[in-house]
């Protein structure tokens, strides 16, 4: 299904014209499906990983032109839970075999 979808093309507030480029950087790649969404609530992203695998998976988000100002696990509802640790412009959280976890992301663009 994934492969005859149309590409997702995003507009993003403030974006300079001729700009391109990854919004988001994942590592590792293709671990775990991940779903990238607006809080309901307005504060911030949600990130949904779905890991099918056997085995956990730890997963690093880095936002390439923007600087990560803080992240918590939340649940499916988006309530915050632990707050995230965030080093190196990228936050890391473990995402558990046949499962998903989700984060939420809080950006600025002061770099």
């Amino acid at each position: 299904m994934d492969a005859s979808a149309p590409p997702l093309i995003v507009r993003v507030p403030r974006a300079e014209l001729g700009i391109s480029g990854a919004f988001m950087q994942n590592d590792p790649e293709g671990a775990c499906e991940l779903q990238l969404k607006r809080a309901e609530d307005g504060r911030g992203l949600i990130a949904r990983a779905y890991n099918l695998g056997e085995h956990d998976v730890e997963q690093t988000l880095r936002f390439p032109a923007l600087k990560i100002a803080s992240a918590n696990l939340c649940n499916a509802i988006e309530a915050d839970g632990r707050r995230l640790s965030v080093a190196d412009g990228c936050v890391n959280f473990t995402v558990p075999a046949r499962s998903v976890a989700c984060a939420r992301v809080i950006l600025t663009d002061d770099r």
